[in-house]
């Protein structure tokens, strides 16, 4: 049995909203999708106000209704005008042997910056490269530049760009090299 995925809205303590994976995958503005393979849950908030900031907490329930067997708490902040970290694509795709870059724009020019796979490991502004990961900071026009190369299947996944304690992910997909084969038909 797939594990139960909850998302609890918590505006200043005062009210919860669940959203269920077992249940209506979508509550007002708000909705819920389920990866198992990659033991991934997002949860969007469409047409977010500013009095929508506040506490959120995401749950896993495994078994039992009653036990949340995992829990994460975020502190969602939305502003008006420009965010404060920002990515052109959160869903970038890539070919086998080949690279993608990840553009993350930023506003504070002194924040750490780095970029990083979920659950894994990552690469700041300060190394400059680890391993296939490179990441480089373009000061001037406020935006570093996260760059995986040889990509491999196994690099589909989660990443996040982190401009001091703000983050956002990014998906990365990989696709197999296709060839072309051409033949020549005898006569």
């Amino acid at each position: 049995m797939a594990p139960t995925l909850l998302l609890f809205l918590t505006v200043l303590f005062l009210s919860v909203l669940p959203v269920r994976t077992d249940s209506p995958k979508v509550k007002g503005e708000t909705s819920i999708t389920d990866d198992p393979t990659h033991h991934v849950f997002t949860v969007t908030i469409k047409k977010l106000k500013t009095e929508d900031s506040g506490y959120y907490w995401c749950a896993v329930e495994m078994k039992d209704y009653s036990i949340l067997d995992e829990i994460s708490y975020l502190h969602l902040s939305v502003t008006a005008g420009t965010p404060g970290l920002w990515v052109d694509q959160q869903e970038v795709t890539g070919v086998e042997g080949g690279h993608v870059s990840v553009l993350c724009h930023y506003n504070e020019p002194n924040s750490r910056k780095s970029g990083c796979r979920a659950g894994g490991s990552c690469v700041e502004v300060s190394s400059g490269k680890s391993g296939r990961s490179e990441i480089k900071d373009v000061s001037s026009k406020k935006v570093f530049i996260v760059t995986m190369r040889e990509l491999n299947r196994e690099d589909t996944g989660w990443y996040w760009c982190a401009a001091g304690k703000l983050q956002i992910p990014v998906h990365i997909t990989v696709t197999q090299k296709t060839t072309n084969v051409i033949t020549r038909k005898e006569l």
